[in-house]
């Protein structure tokens, strides 16, 4: 029998392998079998724990600091065998990452590129790697936006970006094709001129706000024609065998007034089982997007690459074809469309009990929008909303009320925070920004979607099926301890120690609600907060206090809803458009990508808000406004207005002379001189001093502090500390010039001295 393996072996072989080695091959390779198996799985354990080698989410083990077997990278530059050169999109390891090669798939200038490849290992430092897929190419990657002022008949380019970053020439090519004023979209391959993509419009062009975030971001916004061919011949299938006839539910949607894509329908009614008394028969009705979009077509690969729809104040960015997303998979009312429902039975109390999936044909009853529904629920329903009362709307009322109290009882994290929407006219000009209104039919759809993602997660893990979760990890041990002591400060003692539990956070939010610390503890919580991400094992929602979640109710608008589609239709042997195994292999690699591409669209939402903030508020230069401290660093407040919510910035220089030190424990910033305390969501008043409508930056000065006349900022900047070198030399300036004359004087002397030697 052969001798079982040292560590440095197993570390050996695991290095020599050009690609990640599972369990199973160690024990091939050695000769591990029966028992000793036992014995090399805590040996690897062992080793994972000193640090020797490491273990991938595909449960496969790699040298320290190696990198998986399938990875997103991203191209930054060619070399001279015109290969890509590449490194990995996330890199936790120290130092710099790995070098990795990528062999060219397609003649395109590929810096910017991201793409999911696998990899080979050419030895510690290098990998090869071929593509797999592409996750965004210059057509549409990430670029960069500006201006371009002409000047003595030269064009430069000025970025819209914050903090004023220099001009760059426009090269002679391109001189022909802008003129002054232009907005372009443009990139600078490094050691290359910069490189026009696109002429978008004229500067002061409101419609074109949204396109800078887009092209900033890197959000794919046009579809190819192979895409949009893929489209053309789709029908709702006629064939309706295998699927459930739901066309004589009373299913209804319940959207905005705006939307346009209907992709969910709700009914519900009383349960008849006898042992459920009580409890209730609910339908969930989700548009078949995996239906239509298939694994291994162009509009799969163009979907995932967009990974999610993006939303702008003017405009969609939608992850799919507007045949599907506003026609084929749009819920319309008293169409016939494919659908995936989800039955679902509660008991009394709100517990889920029972589900079952199907594919279905069904034909909602009513387009019905949010306000509609809660006027028709407080007494006013309109001629829409009348003849549903009382079999569709006052039930899902019923239903909602025991999923409240269930959602109470559980204790999801309830943080309650303004939010604003920019009103925008066809001109695509601003016409206002109004807080959003949550209405209790906001609420009641919004229970009815987790209930149906708490039973597609239930379904995953119960099968043995490796699917996407929606997780939302705990907050950090030690953020939650600073929370602890800030609230003790403010006399709202948590207990002992905060828990890292919703209903103890809760508590403190309940506690706070009516002081005038209520926004202050609400932001610092959410802060405090861990980000929900989408992933391969199911770690609970923090957030919504659930063991199981994940997306399933709108796959119209996120990827990772399609690709829990497709689980669900293998696990139940649905039909055609279930997981493949190939999809299987990747999935945590896309559920990284569809993690990244929803904090993109984040952002770009967000660069797109403070554009058209700061276009509302561009005529309103010095004027005053009440607002409040949203946070703060050693460069200044930051600030969101009351009215608008719109955010700003007050530089350190503005502020009353000070050297000023972030106490991130108070969250405060404090002079260290007048010892003047800035707070957290202290209200102030500010000036509007600038405004740069293309990059949304705002520049307010402070007037009033928490009621208090602020004096004006001292003209020279005083927003650094002099160093003590600086004091030293101020301070002994006289002694220097003192000693310069000296080493003047001895220095003539001595070139007299040498003169009058000369002489002799």
């Amino acid at each position: 029998m052969p001798e079982f393996p040292k560590k440095e072996d197993i570390l050996a072989f695991v290095k020599e392998s050009t690609k990640p080695v599972t369990k199973r091959e160690i024990s091939r390779a050695f000769q591990i079998k029966n028992q000793s198996r036992v014995a090399l799985k805590a040996v690897l354990k062992q080793m994972v724990a000193e640090g020797q080698i490491e273990k991938t989410r595909g449960k496969s083990y790699i040298p320290p600091e190696g990198l998986p077997d399938v990875i997103t990278v991203k191209i930054t530059g060619i070399n001279e065998k015109n290969d890509w050169i590449a490194e990995p999109e996330k890199w936790h390891g120290n130092g710099k990452p790995p070098r990795i090669l990528v062999k060219p798939a397609k003649d395109d200038d590929p810096v910017g590129t991201t793409a999911l490849v696998r990899l080979q290992r050419v030895n510690e430092r290098e990998y090869t790697a071929k593509i797999i897929k592409h996750f965004s190419q210059h057509a549409h990657g990430a670029h960069m936006v500006g201006t371009v002022h002409v000047t003595d008949g030269v064009p430069l380019f000025f970025p819209a970006e914050r903090g004023n970053p220099a001009p760059i020439p426009v090269p002679k090519q391109y001189a022909d094709q802008v003129k002054d004023r232009d907005l372009i979209a443009a990139y600078i391959v490094p050691g290359r001129d910069l490189k026009l993509i696109e002429v978008l419009g004229q500067e002061d062009d409101p419609k074109l706000l949204s396109l800078i975030a887009i092209y900033q971001e890197g959000i794919p916004h046009i579809f190819p024609d192979n895409v949009l061919k893929e489209t053309d011949d789709m029908r709702v299938p006629e064939d309706e065998k295998g699927r459930e006839d739901l066309k004589n539910t009373p299913l209804v949607t319940i959207d905005g007034a705006d939307a346009k894509d209907f992709d969910d329908a709700v009914f519900a009614e009383p349960d008849t089982d006898p042992k459920n008394k009580g409890g209730w028969h609910i339908i969930v009705a989700i548009a078949d997007v995996s239906w239509y979009v298939r694994e291994g077509t162009a509009l799969n690969e163009h979907a995932l690459e967009r990974g999610n729809s993006t939303y702008f104040p003017d405009r969609v960015v939608p992850m799919l074809p507007e045949k599907l997303s506003n026609d084929l998979c749009s819920l319309r009312p008293h169409e016939p469309r494919a659908c995936f429902a989800v039955h679902l039975w509660i008991d009394a109390h709100g517990e889920l009990i029972n589900f079952k999936f199907v594919r279905a044909i069904m034909q909602s009853h009513a387009r019905l929008t949010y306000e509609q529904v809660q006027a028709a629920k407080d007494g006013h329903a309109d001629k829409t909303a009348a003849p549903l009362m009382d079999n569709v709307i006052a039930p899902l009322y019923k239903v909602f009320k025991v999923l409240e109290h269930a959602r109470e009882k559980r204790g999801a994290l309830e943080i309650d925070l303004p939010e604003f929407q920019a009103q925008i006219n066809d001109d695509g000009n601003i016409t206002g920004i109004a807080r959003r209104e949550r209405m209790d039919s906001h609420k009641l759809i919004e229970e009815f979607m987790i209930l149906a993602n708490i039973a597609a997660a239930k379904a995953i893990e119960e099968s043995d099926l490796t699917g996407i979760y929606r997780i939302h990890p705990p907050p950090d041990a030690a953020k939650l301890s600073a929370t602890n002591d800030f609230l003790k400060s403010l006399g709202q003692n948590a207990g002992k120690t905060l828990q890292a539990t919703p209903k103890d956070i809760n508590n403190i939010l309940t506690r706070v609600k009516n002081t005038k610390f209520n926004n202050l503890i609400n932001i610092i919580v959410l802060r405090s907060q861990s980000q929900a991400i989408y992933y391969t094992e199911n770690k609970g929602h923090f957030g919504l206090s659930l063991t199981h979640y994940t997306h399933f109710t709108s796959p119209i608008r996120r990827f990772a809803d399609l690709l829990v589609h497709r689980a669900l239709v293998r696990i139940y042997n649905l039909g055609p458009g279930g997981l493949s195994d190939d999809d299987m292999s990747q999935i945590s690699e896309m559920a990284e990508h569809i993690s990244t591409t929803e904090r993109r669209s984040m952002l770009a939402e967000r660069k797109s808000n403070d554009r058209y903030a700061a276009l509302y508020l561009k005529d309103r230069v010095n004027a005053e406004f009440q607002g409040t401290i949203n946070g703060m660093s050693k460069a200044g407040l930051f600030i969101t207005l009351t009215e608008t919510g719109s955010d700003g910035f007050i530089p350190s220089r503005m502020l009353p002379r000070d050297y000023y030190i972030h106490d991130e424990k108070r969250h405060a910033l404090v002079g260290q001189k007048t010892k003047r305390v800035f707070q957290l969501c202290a209200p102030v008043i500010v000036e509007l001093l600038e405004i740069d409508v293309l990059s949304g930056s705002i520049i307010f000065g402070l007037r009033m502090y928490d009621g208090q006349k602020m004096p004006a900022p001292s003209p020279h900047n005083h927003g650094q500390k002099p160093n003590r070198r600086h004091r030293r030399n101020k301070r002994h300036q006289h002694v220097r010039k003192a000693a310069q004359k000296e080493r003047a004087h001895d220095h003539k002397g001595r070139k007299k001295n040498k003169k009058k030697k000369k002489k002799f």
